[in-house]
């Protein structure tokens, strides 16, 4: 129920409850809950991708990003081949936050 709700809310809504310190524990609970299926964390995690350096640049949010980059398997964390493929994981908004600093 939680889950479905959180999902619900825009990516930028997200992105602030990710800044916040308490509703980030939110996260925290979402990602080590047993009773939340794998494929729902995992599209948890995936629907930050193109928004992780909006949600890093924060002392809070750059904790959940950490959350997300553990949680993630080893396909989210693999930079894309060539630019034509797009920013499809992780790695692309950490290294845009990195370049940017």
């Amino acid at each position: 129920m939680l889950f479905h709700s959180i999902n619900s809310l825009p990516i930028e809504e997200r992105v602030k409850l990710g800044h916040n310190a308490s509703s980030s524990r939110v996260y925290d609970v979402l990602l080590d809950s047993p009773t939340v299926p794998l494929k729902s964390k995992r599209q948890f995690v995936m629907d930050f991708i193109g928004h992780y350096h909006t949600l890093v640049d924060d002392r809070i949010g750059s904790r959940v990003g950490d959350r997300c980059w553990s949680f993630a398997d080893t396909y989210l964390k693999v930079p894309p081949k060539s630019p034509s493929q797009g920013n499809t994981n992780i790695y692309h908004d950490y290294r845009k936050k990195l370049l940017a600093a």
